[in-house]
């Protein structure tokens, strides 16, 4: 293959991983959202995938998608050696101080890449938060109907008109202002006033079964 051929696939091939590495990262943030956001948006604790993976399985891709990247720009970097050292040439005074740089620039990169194994974390113990919550969850459930599920991108005009229950008796209920608008999504009010999906639930049974 021709020198230019090969430059002009390892530049394409670069710019094909730099817009993958941006959508999987987009993806990771506002798509496959961690759990605190799960619950904002869902009301509850959902698993979220696509293709079968979810959100740290994405990351393993681009992790991977990022290597390759770094790969094709090392390519590109010893592709293009001459050009780089003959332009350091025309600022600094010799060649030798041309390479310096780049090997200094090098080690930079490097530290950059490997710093994640060098940093020494803080281990914070939590107990059995997890255990705790998971038991807290169950007993919060456990009176309430089967059939009541209350979600956080729903409305309260969605649940009004499901569980035939009325907006005011929920707002009351709930001790919220009775300004509030029925089309406000619930996981945006839950995260303002502090309720719990399950409070609206046990609402929602309490009034069928007064």
């Amino acid at each position: 293959m021709k020198k230019t051929s090969l430059l002009l696939l390892v530049d394409v091939l670069m710019f094909i991983f730099l817009a993958l590495m941006s959508g999987l990262g987009l993806m990771i943030k506002y798509v496959l959202v961690p759990g605190s956001k799960r619950w904002d948006i869902y009301g509850r604790n959902v698993d979220l995938t696509f293709l079968g993976m979810d959100r740290h399985g994405w990351g393993t891709v681009h992790l991977i998608c990022a290597v390759i990247f770094i790969s094709l720009l090392i390519l590109h970097i010893i592709l293009h050696w001459k050009c780089l050292v003959n332009y350091l040439c025309r600022i600094v005074d010799t060649k030798a101080q041309a390479n310096f740089l780049i090997i200094m620039f090098a080690a930079v990169l490097f530290f950059l890449i490997s710093f994640p194994f060098m940093i020494k974390i803080k281990v914070t113990e939590l107990g059995e938060g997890r255990d705790r919550f998971l038991h807290e969850q169950v007993l919060e459930h456990h009176d309430i109907d089967p059939d009541i599920e209350v979600l956080g991108s729903m409305s309260l005009i969605n649940v009004s008109v499901k569980y035939d229950v009325p907006v005011s008796h929920i707002l009351d209920k709930l001790d919220l202002p009775s300004t509030v608008s029925g089309n406000e999504q619930l996981g945006r009010l839950r995260r303002l006033y502090g309720f719990k999906m399950s409070d609206i639930e046990m609402i929602i049974h309490n009034y069928r079964h007064r």
